[in-house]
C-alpha cells in the first residue's frame, strides 16, 4: 500500500514538473503584424492572462534598455538593448494573449527595419529565449507569492477591524448592562422598602382588628 502511495505521488510531482516544462517551451510561431504575417516566439505559461501582463509590465522595464511605446497591439522597445539578445541594439515586441487559466507571451524580434528575425536567421535568439523562459516563471512565482501574502494581509487586517468593532460593540454593550444593573438594584431597594412598608401597614390593620372583637 505505502509503494502504491509513493508511486502515485512521483507521479503527480512528475506529471507537474513535466507540465511546468512545457509551458515554458519556446515555440516559433507567425503572426499577424502590421498587416503581415511575421516570425515570432510564443511561451505559455499556466498562469492567468491578467497576472502574466502584470508581471511583464514590470519586469520588462527593468531588463530592456530603450524608449517604450506600442504597435498593432504590442508593447514596442524600439532601437533597444537587452542583456540576453545576442546584440547590442534592437527593436523587441511582446504582447500577451490567453485567458484566466493559462497565457501566451508573444515576443517579436527585429534587427530593425521590421526585420523579424526566426531561428532560421538568428538561432542565437531562440536560444536566449529558452533560457528566459524559466527566469520568467520564477519572476511569475514571486509575483504571485507576493500577491497571495498581500491578500492574506488584507484578509487579517479585515478580520483585525472586524474584531475591534466587535470589542467595541461589546464594551458598549457592558456599559448599558453596567447601567441597568445599577437601575436594577436601585430599584431593588425601592420595592424592598415597600415591601416593608406592606408589611408594617399589614401589621397595623391586624391590631386594628383584633381591637374590633
Amino acid at each position: 500500500m505505502l509503494k502504491k502511495v509513493l508511486s502515485f505521488t512521483v507521479l503527480i510531482v512528475f506529471g507537474f514538473f513535466l507540465n511546468t516544462l512545457q509551458a515554458q517551451k519556446v515555440k516559433e510561431t507567425k503572426v499577424s503584424f502590421n498587416k503581415s504575417d511575421v516570425a515570432a516566439y510564443s511561451i505559455e505559461y499556466n498562469v492567468s492572462k491578467s497576472d502574466l501582463s502584470k508581471v511583464a509590465e514590470q519586469y520588462f522595464p527593468k531588463v530592456i534598455n530603450g524608449k517604450k511605446t506600442s504597435s498593432s497591439g504590442f508593447v514596442q522597445y524600439k532601437a533597444a538593448s537587452w542583456d540576453i539578445m545576442p546584440f547590442e541594439k534592437g527593436d523587441i515586441y511582446y504582447k500577451i494573449e490567453g485567458n484566466k487559466k493559462t497565457s501566451t507571451l508573444v515576443i517579436l524580434v527585429s534587427m530593425g527595419y521590421d526585420n523579424f528575425v526566426s531561428t532560421s536567421s538568428e538561432p542565437k535568439v531562440y536560444a536566449s529565449l529558452s533560457m528566459f523562459a524559466p527566469e520568467f516563471q520564477k519572476e511569475i512565482d514571486a509575483y504571485q507569492l507576493n500577491a497571495k501574502i498581500v491578500a492574506q494581509e488584507k484578509k487579517i487586517n479585515s478580520l483585525e477591524k472586524e474584531y475591534k468593532s466587535k470589542m467595541k460593540k461589546e464594551r458598549k454593550y457592558s456599559k448599558k448592562i453596567e447601567k441597568l444593573n445599577k437601575k436594577i438594584e436601585k430599584n431593588k431597594k425601592k420595592y424592598e422598602s415597600i415591601a416593608t412598608e406592606i408589611d408594617k401597614q399589614k401589621q397595623v390593620l391586624d391590631d386594628l382588628q383584633k381591637q374590633k372583637k
